[in-house]
């Protein structure tokens, strides 16, 4: 399941939503589906605040929800693909909202707009260690960047020329929690994982610290101007 936020395309003061990515070529409007699928498939005779209480229109309070979320919105997919395969992609709503949109006609927010922090590891592996001719170092390398820096993937990007000259950027795996975690234990970390993304750090590497004499490397600088997150949350 590859949850999104998104806008359709030329509905003014429309209001971010949480979706979910149909074959690639299409985004499901979560809420309003699973309001359908409550009222279609299981009967639930006030869908509609049921729906909104276990899949808000923010990706933060959805994760937040917790597992009831995930599996609503794993069976609304489930029955949304079939009728989406059946060549239902016209397919309204109980309040004839649509409920599907061609991807094109969408625009692709950040999936997780203001997430409540962003932790980044620096040398997280091996190879970028010894390109930087450092020691792998024996208790990870964290730090901080601001939630206000995540922008969407089609969203523009300010340079800031009179702070930097260079202007770095690199692909990166982002983990998404999607619980309250402290001192957990390896073998239940998987637990507290909702999805996996993809960022683009951006970095102005001329604003660094320089690395300290054990090879630590100084990251003050990166992500100054923004996360770019690319890719839907992939649960």
């Amino acid at each position: 399941m590859k949850l999104v936020t998104f806008v359709p395309k030329g509905g003014k003061g429309s209001q971010p939503m949480v979706g979910a990515l149909l074959n690639d070529d299409s985004v499901l409007s979560l809420q309003a589906a699973a309001a359908f699928y409550l009222k279609e498939a299981e009967k639930e005779k006030n869908p509609y605040p049921l729906a909104s209480r276990l899949i808000p229109d923010d990706m933060g309070a959805f994760l937040g929800v917790g597992r009831a979320a995930f599996s609503l919105a794993r069976r609304t997919v489930k029955s949304a693909s079939q009728w989406v395969k059946e060549g239902e992609k016209t397919r309204r709503g109980l309040q004839r909202e649509p409920l599907v949109f061609p991807l094109k006609k969408t625009i692709l927010k950040a999936p997780v707009p203001r997430p409540g922090k962003i932790i980044a590891m620096g040398l997280n592996f091996r190879d970028h260690a010894e390109e930087n001719k450092v020691p792998i170092p024996e208790i990870p390398v964290g730090f901080l960047k601001a939630s206000s820096c995540v922008v969407g993937p089609y969203d523009p990007v300010p340079y800031p020329r009179d702070s930097t000259k260079q202007l770095d950027y690199e692909i990166e795996m982002a983990i998404v929690i999607g619980r309250k975690a402290k001192n957990v234990p390896q073998e239940k970390a998987y637990e507290y994982v909702a999805g996996y993304t993809i960022i683009n750090d951006l970095s102005a590497r001329d604003t660094r610290p320089a690395r300290s004499e054990d090879g630590t490397p100084g990251e003050s600088g990166t992500g100054a101007e923004a996360e770019i997150l690319h890719q839907p949350v992939d649960l």
